[in-house]
């Protein structure tokens, strides 16, 4: 049950996604709740997430293919940094929401960095995850997988009940501070992990274009139906699922119960997904997958 986590190099992968979710879903809770508070515009929750969908999901393809030439560790602590970045900017602007006034231009600053954390999103994670991949043994792969989802389903479990309660006792700023320190500490973390070079070769790169590469990755996809059938699964809970932007309308406005209540309640799709996920550390969803 515990074979990939032996692996001190994944086990540090690991543990940079639980405090990078950390970083994300706090920051994510928190401003949330205050753009909410001081608007009672549930439009700008939407636009808060589009803010990071749109260049992530415009990057991600893009992102895969560099990190096919480009040295996987690189690009991971460079798009860390950014992400660091956003995460202090958000942070430092954070006491302008409270100023009359002065809403819409910090509000023009927070969808900014949020949009500049979802670009360096889709530039780290196709890294992360084929980094991931290289670090383990094939038949530790199934593991692996597992653990990691486990990790990142952690974060997601416990970050919003810590930032609910960050948030009453620390304050809006403070507790950014806080996801910033996550995020830094995961770009600390992942100096620490092996540098494997580059995947493949200048000729090769050379010679299949960017369009070419995406094309041969959706053609993988849709001959590999397990792999098809699974993303778009994936893509249907995350649809349907997106209804949890509004949360933070239902905590203030429907139950009543503030941030910390928001917490709870933002940490219950994460409660289900760790437990499915443990159950797949200890019986491998390779064998006997359409279980």
């Amino acid at each position: 049950m515990f074979d990939a986590l032996k692996n001190g190099a994944f086990l540090r992968i690991s543990i940079g996604s639980f405090l990078l979710t950390l970083a994300f879903m706090a920051q994510e809770v928190v401003l949330g709740y205050e753009l909410y508070r001081i608007t009672k515009d549930p439009l700008m929750l939407g636009l808060l997430g589009l803010a990071e969908a749109i260049p992530f999901m415009a990057l991600a393809l893009f992102g895969g293919h560099l990190a096919d030439r480009l040295n996987r560790r690189t690009q991971m602590l460079v798009m860390l940094m950014l992400i660091t970045i956003a995460a202090c900017v958000l942070a430092h602007i954070a006491p302008s929401l409270q100023l009359k006034g002065a809403t819409r231009h910090a509000l023009w600053i927070i969808y900014g960095a949020v949009a500049l954390t979802g670009l360096a999103r889709g530039l780290y994670t196709p890294a992360a995850a084929s980094l991931r991949a290289q670090l383990v043994l094939p038949e530790y792969q199934a593991n692996s997988a597992a653990w990691s989802s486990t990790f990142w389903q952690s974060g997601m479990l416990s970050a919003p009940v810590l930032a609910g309660y960050a948030y009453l006792r620390i304050g809006l700023q403070n507790t950014l501070w806080v996801a910033a320190g996550f995020a830094a500490a995961t770009a600390v973390l992942s100096c620490f992990l092996p540098n494997l070079g580059v995947v493949r070769d200048a000729a090769d790169g050379a010679r299949e274009s960017l369009w070419l590469s995406i094309k041969t990755g959706f053609a993988f996809v849709f001959s590999e139906k397990i792999l098809l059938y699974s993303i778009s699964l994936d893509l249907v809970a995350v649809l349907f699922g997106g209804v949890v932007a509004i949360l933070p309308a239902f905590a203030d406005d429907i139950l009543h119960v503030g941030p910390e209540g928001l917490g709870w309640l933002r940490t219950a799709p994460g409660a289900g997904a760790v437990l499915t996920m443990l159950l797949a550390a200890k019986f491998s969803p390779a064998i006997r997958p359409w279980r």
